[in-house]
């Protein structure tokens, strides 16, 4: 049972469009085209044909939860769904509000599909703010089966205190020529020398010797992420603070390519003790072994928060970006 939740509660359900395992199942059925051999799919497809609007007369059911980064229901959480249909505007939309046990529903709609988003003032969604559900095509991704006994899950953090925080957003490197390695000094938001002092991350990528067959390319590839005075361990967007221990020098990833180029061999969110623990980081990172278009490995930063006080608290709150302070220009 997800702790916090009491015993009657149903054991919640990640949505189809989050849960990894389901999406993976889903790819390689596609990429074997056995969805457009699944009867399901046939009679839809024969239905659809039949009537055009046959996708907005679906029935639709919702049942939902809303638990916070401990698994504790929320109660009193918006929760604002909106669905197609064929009504003059074409969508029609409600707000409900969830239970004492986090729990939401919605009952005896017609449309397509629906998006759902949730809202509590003193919380923060995650990423996913808005998450779609499919209810005519079971082909779709998002296609959704819904069921009283399992509900989908939402997530809203409960937001820590204010503190100043390093915050950037969208930077990218690329291994030089020379080398196989590039050095991120994060505080100053910049790439730097191996000799500089100041390093929070080390992002190291390789190729293997590449084999052509039939215009595409097969090789292994490998990607070190390290941190020289500190750790590091995978993480995600939505703790408002970093863990206390359970940090190690470097991670190690590894792959092959069989016949096409990668993108983002590494994309993911990790949390970093660097600098002998004075600086605790959040970071979203990606890395491209092979980027489309060729040339050097590539290293996407795609966002991160720096805590340069050492403490584990990581919520930001933008009027308290403090990234100025620390910014090296390139070059500097």
């Amino acid at each position: 049972m997800t702790r916090g939740l009491a015993s009657n509660t149903p054991s919640p359900r990640i949505p189809e469009i989050l849960d990894e395992e389901f999406q993976r199942e889903w790819n390689d059925r596609n990429a074997r085209r056995e969805s457009l051999e699944d009867p399901e799919f046939l009679r839809y497809f024969e239905n659809s044909v039949k009537d055009r609007f046959y996708d907005w007369r679906q029935p639709i059911s919702f049942w939902g939860i809303v638990l916070d980064d401990h698994d504790d229901p929320v109660p009193g959480a918006q929760v604002r769904l909106v669905w197609s249909d064929l009504s003059v505007e074409g969508t029609s939309e409600t707000w409900v509000e969830t239970d004492s046990q986090g729990r939401f529903q919605l009952l005896g709609k017609t449309g397509k599909g629906i998006s759902i988003s949730v809202e509590k003032d003193g919380y923060r969604r995650c990423r996913w703010g808005v998450i779609g559900f499919e209810y005519a095509n079971p082909s779709d991704r998002a296609y959704h089966r819904p069921d009283p006994e399992r509900p989908v899950l939402f997530r809203l953090i409960k937001r820590g205190p204010p503190v100043p925080l390093v915050h950037r957003e969208r930077m990218e490197f690329r291994l030089a020529e020379d080398s196989d390695r590039v050095h991120l000094d994060l505080m100053g938001q910049r790439a730097v020398g191996p000799e500089e002092s100041g390093v929070d991350l080390v992002v190291a990528a390789e190729t293997g010797p590449v084999r052509w067959e039939r215009n595409r390319a097969w090789f292994d590839w490998r990607v070190v992420l390290s941190v020289p005075d500190g750790g590091l361990q995978p993480g995600s967007e939505c703790p408002p603070s970093a863990p206390e221990d359970g940090y190690v020098p470097q991670l190690e990833f590894s792959g092959r390519v069989e016949g096409g180029f990668p993108r983002d061999e590494v994309d993911g969110w990790f949390f970093m003790k660097s600098r002998g623990g004075n600086n605790v980081t959040r970071i979203c990172l990606g890395v491209d072994c092979a980027p489309q278009g060729g040339g050097r490995p590539r290293v996407k930063v795609r966002e991160y928060s720096l805590n340069p006080a050492g403490s584990l608290n990581l919520e930001f709150y933008p009027e308290m970006n403090i990234e100025e302070r620390y910014y090296v220009p390139v070059g500097r």
